[in-house]
């Protein structure tokens, strides 16, 4: 076995099975050579390195061999297998037909909404003048709320929307564009 997979099996790392077999074995290894331990000294390493809950073989007791174990783990993972075949059968034959997924679309940003509502204030009150209904917003804003978004957001280096997101100005903004669209309309 190799120090990878002596660490692997143990569960430590390469380091300590390294620390222990150079203390065990100093003449086992050779410079850029792999070093390759025997079941022997595998088992003795095993047996110095003593992990916690760790089950090692009794003395006397040669481990199984990689074949052996692989056998036993096919084993293990066919009645595994077998097991969960035998529970999603049951649980499709006698679980009611479950309602197809009702999926909801997902819900609009207040950014969004808010950029929505100057877009139909826009189209429908100024004839298209989309730069006209951002700046009736603005100064709807700094007369309601005493805000100057624009001059605000240039000294934040920002844009204005982003200004008022930052400042949570989203949905008093809404509030106030809905109240000019109504106003628009009439």
């Amino acid at each position: 076995m190799t120090i990878k997979e002596l660490a692997e099996t143990a569960g430590v790392s390469g380091n300590t099975i390294n620390r222990v077999a150079k203390e065990l074995f100093p003449g086992v290894f050779r410079k850029g050579r792999k070093t390759v331990f025997s079941k022997a000294e595998a088992f003795d390493i095993m047996t110095a390195v003593k992990k916690k809950n760790m089950v090692a073989p009794q003395n006397g007791e040669v481990a199984p061999q990689n074949g052996e174990v692989l056998q036993f783990m096919r084993e293990m993972i066919n009645q595994q297998q077998e097991f969960m075949a035998a529970v999603i059968k049951e649980i499709r034959g006698t679980a009611p037909k479950q309602q197809q997924l009702q999926l909801e679309a997902p819900k609009k940003t207040t950014r969004a909404e808010l950029n929505q509502l100057v877009r139909r204030y826009a189209t429908t009150v100024l004839g298209g003048d989309f730069s006209a209904a951002w700046r009736n917003l603005y100064s709807e804003i700094l007369y309601r709320l005493s805000r100057n978004i624009t001059l605000c957001a240039k000294n934040g280096r920002m844009s204005p929307i982003e200004y008022l997101e930052q400042e949570n100005l989203l949905e008093p903004s809404c509030l106030i564009i809905v109240e000019l669209l109504g106003e628009g309309s009439v």
